[in-house]
């Protein structure tokens, strides 16, 4: 897929172009987050924290294993541990299928941009 950027982009340089939109998908990664259970590895290594390895490693458990229930199920997967999940849990969403939360234990704050560190304070 092609980006239009007008007809005088190929009058830009295009190191310069793609660090620009690279920095501008980084943003709306941070300002939206991403549905882990639907999302791309090339989106998924935009994610604050996450790199190409871990983006890999959590589509790869995804596929193996299912759809991800909880943002917490994220530290399954090899190369998720507490520093890497502190950066990246509120960027991520989870939203589960009617069907599926009713079988699976989910939490209705894992598909909004509340970090998990302050659930407690979001329930009161």
């Amino acid at each position: 897929h092609h980006l239009g950027c007008g007809m005088y982009q190929h009058d830009i340089s295009q190191t310069k172009l793609t660090a620009s939109l690279d920095e501008i998908v980084v943003e709306c990664v941070s300002f939206v987050g991403v549905n882990v259970n639907t999302c791309s590895e090339h989106l998924l290594k935009r994610v604050a924290g996450l790199t190409a390895t871990r983006a890999k490693a959590i589509v790869e458990y995804r596929e193996k294993h299912g759809e991800f229930s909880t943002r917490l199920d994220l530290k399954k997967v090899k190369g998720i541990g507490e520093k890497v999940f502190q950066q990246c849990a509120g960027f991520i969403r989870i939203y589960m299928a009617e069907s599926a939360s009713a079988s699976k234990k989910s939490n209705p704050l894992d598909a909004t941009n509340i970090h998990p560190e302050s659930y407690k304070a979001a329930g009161q």
